[in-house]
């Protein structure tokens, strides 16, 4: 799906068993919850490297050459906007009541 410049497009997804240091069954185990993902190019669909990605009042995170992301560790619970920005681009999504393992996301600048 192509989207309009500036404009974001963000899919949630529960699945994954692990993510960098952090594995899904550990958060699990601690109720903690783990956010991963990447941010795109929504028109060609191409990473973006060091978009800013926050959740709430969590540290904020840059994403890596490929475009990837980790938030981590964070309470069970969590609510907040999860929001990604780059070069003026920026778009946001809520997360209500992150669950203890871990929620994938896809965000499309």
């Amino acid at each position: 799906m192509k989207l309009p410049a500036g404009m974001l497009c963000v899919v949630l997804a529960c699945a994954g068993t692990s993510c960098g240091d952090v594995s899904e069954r550990a958060a699990i185990e601690a109720n903690q919850g783990i956010v991963v993902g990447s941010v795109v190019d929504g028109r060609d669909g191409a990473p973006i490297q060091g978009a800013t990605v926050t959740l709430g009042s969590a540290p904020s995170v840059q994403t890596d050459d490929e475009g990837r992301f980790q938030l981590a560790p964070l309470p069970a619970g969590t609510e907040g906007t999860l929001r990604a920005t780059k070069d003026g681009r920026s778009g946001e999504v809520p997360v209500r009541a992150l669950k203890p393992g871990q929620l994938n996301v896809v965000v499309h600048l």
